[in-house]
């Protein structure tokens, strides 16, 4: 099993706005990081459906690489401000 760990913040230019759609989840456990988008478990190294790559799960926030480089930015919300 490949062992990954995630950078604190990658670097590059950076959207918060997603095709991939909508984070509803995040599980941190030891070495194990998993994140809920769209309704599909993933995890760092996954491809999304819109060919996006997950980057980094942080305790609040996904980072995906999409196919030209850019960074995307995904981030938990409850809906309510």
């Amino acid at each position: 099993e490949q062992s990954t760990v995630a950078p604190a913040a990658p670097t590059g230019t950076v959207s918060s706005t997603s095709r991939a759609g909508r984070l509803t989840a995040i599980l941190i456990a030891d070495e194990r990081r998993i994140a809920v988008i769209d309704e599909t478990t993933v995890k760092v190294g996954d491809t999304l459906r819109d060919g996006a790559r997950v980057a980094s799960i942080q305790a609040d926030r996904v980072w995906l690489s999409d196919r030209n480089g850019r960074m995307r930015m995904l981030t938990l919300s409850t809906g309510v401000r």
